[in-house]
């Protein structure tokens, strides 16, 4: 009975006063049998109540959030972190390792893990482990992922402008493209990417669009026609597939492999930068260095996280970016000149794993050539709302080409 007299004890100094004394004592007078019970639930009940009056002290626990920040963040867009919090940015790609943009994400943390002092933290995701290419658009736009980059073709679904940076014949190659929009001091397309609630810190370079067949085009270009090959979508791949004569599949670029080992795909339109991780040696035996379409990767981060927050924190982000995006890493003098590196690497790996590598002739160059005027002009009129941008892009084009 000593636990009884000290439970009524704390009671009567909880302000529950005299009746709820005579109340209980009475109770278990008369429920002598259940004497075990009423202990235990008078244990929760002053548990409960102290809990209640000196639980604040506490409540700040840096739990993460929906967001990427942690509880309790001074998420001001003019304040500064104030060196607490912990902010997580998750970020992945369609591929795996040993490929430009998962380089890229490798640096990018290095850089805002530093720089933050580890109040940054990013976590990274290869081989779509977060979603498909079309979920991340998604995912990117509502918040639930920080940080993606993908193909600009594929933010075409939802901001169609985009598809003008890669219509065939504006830019010669990738690494010209990215010259080209690195000089758009106006950054034409935020405003678009801003309403549909993500921002652009940079467009990452990877490698101009080659095809991998198992089909022989030494002969000419014309043997693609009713070819099945995936395709990334968009006028500069797809279009060019279907102008070609052949049939584009924009199935998830994770079943590419499975769908050429298979039989319901001929071959694949990408660069080495995805050729490589999904090791495309194993499925396909001959690489054809053209139609070399420009590829170009917006790395994109949700807008409200990103305005949310401190002004120190969002500076890092934005800064990693633009660096790793542009600027030279080891022994490279720039982005452009570690592209390029990677992709003569990859096609001389693919080679000495047996790929027969074919240079287009002058007379697939004047065909491929024809095609890209043409599936330019087609686009430009089915989508008149790129047509705007691509004359803004024309200049930037001329201006920054070598």
């Amino acid at each position: 009975m000593h636990t009884i007299a000290y439970i009524m004890w704390c009671f009567q100094h909880i302000g529950w006063g005299f009746n709820c004394y005579q109340v209980v004592c009475l109770e278990v007078k008369k429920m002598k049998k259940k004497l075990s019970l009423i202990i235990v639930v008078l244990l929760a009940l002053v548990l409960t109540f102290a809990t209640a009056c000196g639980g604040n002290t506490a409540t700040d626990t840096g739990t993460s959030t929906d967001t990427g920040t942690t509880a309790g963040t001074d998420t001001g867009t003019g304040t500064t972190s104030g060196g607490g919090d912990t902010y997580i940015i998750r970020t992945g790609a369609g591929t795996g390792a040993d490929n430009p943009m998962m380089t890229f994400m490798e640096r990018f943390k290095e850089y805002a893990e530093r720089e933050s002092g580890g109040q940054i933290v990013v976590e990274i995701y290869p081989f779509g482990q977060l979603g498909t290419n079309a979920q991340m658009i998604q995912a990117v736009s509502d918040g639930s992922v920080e940080m993606y980059m993908l193909p600009s073709n594929y933010w075409g679904s939802m901001i169609p402008e985009i598809n003008a940076i890669t219509l065939p014949g504006l830019f010669d190659d990738s690494a010209h493209a990215i010259r080209g929009l690195q000089a758009d001091t106006e950054n034409m397309f935020e405003p678009l990417f801003n309403d549909k609630g993500v921002s652009c810190l940079g467009y990452c370079f990877l490698n101009d669009y080659i095809w991998a067949t198992n089909i022989d085009l030494s002969g000419g270009v014309e043997k693609m026609r009713a070819q099945r090959i995936w395709s990334n979508p968009g006028a500069a791949y797809a279009g060019m597939l279907e102008a070609m004569g052949a049939t584009p599949s924009l199935v998830d670029v994770s079943e590419m492999v499975s769908g050429i080992q298979n039989g319901t795909l001929d071959g694949a339109s990408g660069g080495m930068s995805l050729f490589k991780p999904f090791n495309i040696q194993s499925v396909c035996d001959y690489l054809y260095m053209g139609p070399r379409n420009v590829g170009v990767f917006p790395v994109m981060v949700n807008l409200n996280w990103f305005n949310s927050l401190p002004a120190d924190i969002r500076d890092i982000i934005a800064e990693g970016s633009r660096i790793v995006c542009y600027e030279g890493f080891d022994s490279y003098n720039s982005i452009y000149e570690y592209g390029a590196e990677y992709q003569i690497e990859a096609v001389e790996l693919a080679r000495a794993d047996g790929m027969t590598i074919i240079e287009p002739s002058a007379a697939d160059w004047e065909l491929l050539s024809g095609v890209m005027e043409s599936v330019t002009e087609k686009s430009l009129q089915d989508l008149a709302v790129q047509q705007p941008y691509y004359d803004k892009l024309l200049p930037l084009a001329a201006a920054t080409k070598k």
